[in-house]
């Protein structure tokens, strides 16, 4: 099964934030679009009241590296839901003062088969499918 991807000035996957010590979820019912940005290594950036809702206590303090600058970061565990693709994927979630948009980097999407059209202005996603020899 695949997802098509929603394509506004970026690619965009519908996603459910969970936190992974509690039962709290972002948003409550239904899913949040996250951009999809190769250009970060990371696996999710969310804005601070998210980290807020989910009652997510930073474990750590890290440094994003950006084109234009440095930032301070919290970072905590997280698990995010595909839905659609019946996937379940936990990783490190970070904020910072300022962040206005969920941010899915390069470590979530490697769990991710993505298929991005920019001809077309679309993108589908699928589970990744591994076969051993």
């Amino acid at each position: 099964m695949t997802l098509e991807l929603y394509f506004h000035d970026g690619y965009y996957i519908p996603i459910i934030i969970s936190n992974p010590l509690s039962s709290k979820r972002y948003p409550e019912e239904g899913e949040v679009l996250a951009l999809i940005d190769t250009g970060f290594d990371g696996f999710l950036i969310v804005p601070q009241d998210i980290f807020r809702v989910l009652d997510i206590v930073p474990s750590r303090e890290a440094t994003i590296i950006g084109v234009c600058c440095e930032l301070k970061s919290e970072v905590a565990p997280i698990r995010i839901i595909i839905d659609p693709l019946n996937l379940i994927v936990d990783g490190e979630c970070a904020t910072y003062k300022g962040a206005r948009e969920i941010i899915l980097g390069i470590e979530a999407i490697s769990k991710l088969k993505l298929i991005l059209d920019g001809c077309r202005c679309k993108g589908i996603a699928d589970r990744c499918i591994v076969i051993q020899k």
